[in-house]
């Protein structure tokens, strides 16, 4: 499946092609209200933006990261 980069809605399938996410984490992700989608009739529509967001929302820091933000609670 040849996936465009800019293109703005994803089916299921499409989001774990695009995201390397598993069909079953994002079936899982739209179960727990995680994830925002939409119906079209009976397909289920997943934004890019949502998408990106949930990926972006878990950042790992890095120790250097952590640090600086230690101090500047000081």
């Amino acid at each position: 499946m040849n996936l465009r980069m800019e293109k703005r809605f994803f089916s299921v399938r499409e989001a774990a092609l695009y995201s390397g996410l598993s069909a079953r984490l994002i079936y899982q992700k739209l179960t727990d209200r995680v994830l925002r989608h939409y119906r079209v009739n009976s397909k289920i529509v997943i934004d890019r933006a949502d998408l990106d967001g949930l990926i972006m929302q878990n950042e790992i820091r890095t120790s250097e990261e952590l640090r600086k933000q230690l101090e500047r609670r000081k």
